[in-house]
């Protein structure tokens, strides 16, 4: 564990990168479970005719689907910085 401490500051970056990337996208697999649920939900609704559950369903799904958006920006710039960093190391 401390062994980490005695890498380089730019690779120790790039772990930090990768630790924060596998989180991002275990973050986007919740998500899209969570996703999946609502959709199950709204679609049961709108069978039954139960139209105040439809619109929690639906409420869910839209508050959802930002939260994956944001995530996924995240998660984009996360390997970014990571790549650039990589690349510096090459050149090093």
């Amino acid at each position: 564990m401390y062994y980490f401490l005695l890498l380089p500051s730019q690779e120790q970056d790039i772990i930090r990168f990768s630790f924060f990337s596998d989180v991002v996208h275990l973050i986007n697999c919740y998500i899209i479970i969570i996703i999946n649920e609502a959709a199950s939900s709204l679609s049961m609704a709108v069978k039954t005719g139960d139209l105040q559950t439809a619109k929690v369903a639906q409420i869910m799904l839209d508050s959802v689907n930002d939260k994956l958006n944001e995530a996924t920006k995240q998660l984009v710039n996360i390997r970014a910085c990571k790549e650039k960093l990589q690349a510096k190391l090459m050149k090093a």
